[in-house]
């Protein structure tokens, strides 16, 4: 049985640019695990300046090693998470755990390849045959990187703080490339496939392992991503959405499957129902 947990979720922000959508996935998390979410406003450089990114996460591991936590959970300001996601991460047995996501400004993914302790591979989107293997077990071992939806265990963060490399005030690379050469268990859910907002669009990563539509019902509203696009499911309606997405939302009590009507499944959506991402007319109720 997984033991149950006490997260900090922190979000880093600059200005007001904290995401609408955002807040809402964090909002719509399921899980057992004790959650408290800490918007990190600690920009001690006037404006944008990229030294405030190295300040504010160093602020949130001290946070973290200060409180009662067990874990730290980055959270970017521009990213959508699966209702799934803390869940899924938290009980992962490894010490630091890493959502999926396109990274900017060329939608590359942000699962790195582990090459070994001498230093950090690159994107496994440029090795499909592993990004394939590691798909359908949902689960890889990686170098890193990125903390657009970073989990991190307490003890890690004992022992490495967050650093610099150079002119580069971003810690996450500098985390990874630690982490790497300290031999710390570094894996990647692939099946916490997470929205990643740039200038307007979602970016999503694309499964090779979906396989097709279903038809759902929502017994409890959720905000999901779904044909890059963030979408709230209303109690009651129908949609048509992906096998995999179906399948955690199922799992967590937001939906139940229902059975396509004039169609091939996955392909018309029953009557009244809404594909997700698409725009459809109101249908009057009787």
């Amino acid at each position: 049985m997984i033991e149950r947990i006490h997260v900090l979720i922190f979000t880093p922000t600059f200005d007001n640019l904290l995401r609408y959508e955002t807040v809402a996935s964090i909002v719509a998390q399921q899980t057992k695990h004790w959650l408290t979410w800490q918007i990190g406003r600690c920009n001690p450089y006037p404006g944008r300046d990229m030294r405030n990114v190295l300040a504010q996460y160093s602020d949130a591991r001290e946070m973290c090693l200060r409180g009662p936590y067990d874990a730290l959970l980055a959270v970017e300001h521009d990213m959508i998470l699966p209702p799934h996601a803390v869940q899924a991460l938290c009980d992962t047995p490894a010490p630091v755990v890493y959502g999926t996501y396109p990274l900017r400004p060329d939608g590359v993914l942000n699962a790195w390849q582990y090459i070994g302790t001498g230093g950090l591979g690159m994107s496994l989107q440029r090795y499909p045959a592993d990004l394939r293997r590691m798909t359908v077990a949902g689960v890889g071992r990686v170098s890193g990187c990125g903390f657009g939806c970073t989990l991190i265990r307490r003890q890690v963060l004992e022992e490495i703080p967050f650093r610099q490399d150079g002119s580069d005030h971003a810690p996450d690379m500098p985390f990874a490339l630690d982490c790497v050469r300290k031999e710390v268990l570094q894996l990647a859910r692939f099946d916490v496939r997470c929205g990643h907002i740039d200038r307007g669009k979602i970016l999503e990563t694309q499964s090779e392992t979906d396989s097709g539509k279903v038809t759902v019902k929502c017994i409890q509203p959720v905000n999901v991503l779904e044909n890059g696009s963030g979408v709230s499911m209303i109690e009651g309606e129908t949609y048509v959405i992906s096998s995999e997405n179906a399948t955690h939302l199922v799992d967590l009590g937001y939906v139940q499957l229902a059975a396509p009507k004039g169609g091939e499944r996955g392909e018309t959506a029953p009557e009244g129902g809404t594909p997700l991402g698409a725009v459809a007319p109101k249908v009057p109720r009787k």
